[in-house]
């Protein structure tokens, strides 16, 4: 059975880091005894709700210190929902040249 820790902890952690010193999800994974799904809600929660300038880069979590460090996380989570949206298009689509009865 997984730890029961609150986000803020992971989120400490993850502020501790600079971009030249990240942390991989896994270790927070290791530190706290929380699966990827709680690092990856705990990251968003801070971004959208707290304003927390949380960068991700193949290297790990940081706290981008200045406006350049982030702005690849920001390019990166701007690319992923466009592509989920055309995604949901796609769908859609489907739906629009096919009976709408058909399965899939």
């Amino acid at each position: 059975m997984k730890n029961k820790v609150h986000s803020s902890t992971i989120i400490y952690e993850i502020q501790r880091r600079s971009k030249d010193n990240p942390i991989f999800s896994k270790e927070l994974e290791r530190l706290f005894g929380v699966s990827d799904v709680k690092i990856r809600d705990s990251v968003h929660k801070a971004r959208a709700k707290d304003n927390l300038p949380i960068g991700a880069e193949n290297k790990g979590y940081f706290l981008a210190r200045n406006k350049s460090e982030i702005v690849r996380t920001v390019a990166s989570l701007r690319s992923r929902a466009m592509r989920c949206l055309e995604a949901a298009d796609g769908i859609e689509k489907y739906y629009e040249d096919k009976d709408q009865q058909r399965l899939l």
